[in-house]
């Protein structure tokens, strides 16, 4: 529906008309803006019968100008009138294309404000889904006002934009990609999407990326992008969440330099973090602690870890001779009478007494699950 701000705005774009007076007047006949603050060439009397009447369209003479008066629909119902003044024998085009572009305008911000309040809607559901106490009926009722079904599988995104400003920006941008069963909400400072996967063919992980490709061509969102497990049933939706809370509290420790998270490259650490402190402490208390020599091995193993323990590419990552990098595994290998290269149940004792190692010289400890 028109009001003073849209009509102001419309009018202030006016200024290809400098030779015509233009008006718009609301469903009620009362003028709300006007390109002249003095003259009026319509009566309050011949508004009204112009509004009351079945015409869409009026043609007059007012001494030596024409006017026309020409209604604005919105949904087939008057939503308000404009009203334009000139020497040209011919105002009518003029007119027209004044009618049309205003009720673009109108249209536009009705289907903005309609957007508006479905992402309202689905962050009352996104919030109802990750709740700890799930209220199914609450989830029927706000599923069937955003039109989206229960029954889609869906993997739950969560987007942490580098300016936290911008969230309010990115929160009314048209984030979906191929259906409309896609999910977006903001929650916090961050913003959730809980993305259709019916639609995805071959690797989930590729039509993820995909997805996140297609984000950054086509918006403003950049940032970091973290990817739970698809959650199969509604009611599978918080753990997702919790799952990724916990990655980004991760990130936000550790720093990893891939800007997309998926939280299935991390469920080790995650499982790691369950182990109370003091079980670790008593499990690795047969080795010496000395804090250079451990953080030797964090930065050592880190490397190891991200490139899949290909020397080359780690020794790079190091800024080292891949020679000094198997010097130093060869200590490793030595000490603890592994082989982590080779051995793949080595290679979890790294990532364990890797992640010891860091709540240690982190100074932290106790029996608190370190995912909470």
């Amino acid at each position: 529906m028109i009001n003073k701000t849209i009509a102001k705005e419309y009018i202030d774009t006016l200024g290809q008309f400098p030779d015509y007076q233009i008006s718009i007047y609301d469903n009620h006949a009362k003028e709300i803006c006007s390109t002249s603050n003095t003259k009026k060439y319509f009566s309050n009397i011949e508004l009204e019968n112009f509004l009351y009447s079945q015409e869409s369209v009026s043609e007059c003479k007012k001494g030596t100008l024409n006017c026309v008066l020409v209604r604005i629909y919105e949904d087939n119902i008057t939503s308000c009138f404009i009203s334009i003044a000139g020497v040209d024998n011919n105002l009518l085009p003029i007119a027209t294309a004044l009618k049309m572009s205003l009720e673009i305008r109108l249209k536009y911000d009705q289907i903005q404000s309609e957007e508006k309040e479905t992402l309202t809607i689905n962050e009352q559901l996104i919030k109802e889904l990750v709740s700890d106490s799930i209220q199914v009926s609450k989830i029927f009722e706000l599923c069937e006002q955003s039109n989206h079904s229960m029954e889609i599988e869906r993997k739950m995104i969560m987007l942490i934009p580098d300016d936290l400003s911008s969230i309010d920006v990115l929160a009314n941008m048209n984030l979906y990609y191929d259906s409309k069963e896609d999910i977006v909400g903001r929650l916090g400072q961050q913003l959730i999407v809980l993305k259709d996967m019916t639609r995805a063919t071959g690797s989930e992980k590729d039509y993820i990326k995909v997805y996140l490709d297609f984000l950054i061509k086509n918006t403003s969102f950049r940032g970091k992008a973290l990817v739970a497990y698809t959650s199969k049933t509604y009611d599978k939706v918080k753990f997702a969440y919790q799952s990724l809370t916990w990655l980004k509290k991760y990130a936000s420790t550790h720093n990893p330099s891939a800007l997309t998270l998926f939280f299935n490259d991390y469920i080790d650490i995650y499982c790691i973090a369950a182990i109370p402190f003091d079980i670790l402490q008593n499990l690795f208390s047969s080795y010496t602690f000395d804090k250079e020599t451990a953080k030797e091995f964090i930065v050592t193993t880190d490397a190891l870890i991200r490139n899949n323990y290909n020397i080359v590419r780690s020794s790079k990552e190091l800024f080292v001779h891949k020679n000094t990098l198997m010097y130093r595994l060869t200590k490793i290998k030595n000490e603890f009478d592994i082989d982590p290269v080779n051995s793949k149940s080595d290679r979890s004792f790294i990532k364990i007494y890797n992640y010891y190692l860091k709540q240690r010289i982190e100074g932290k400890g106790g029996t608190t699950d370190e995912r909470n």
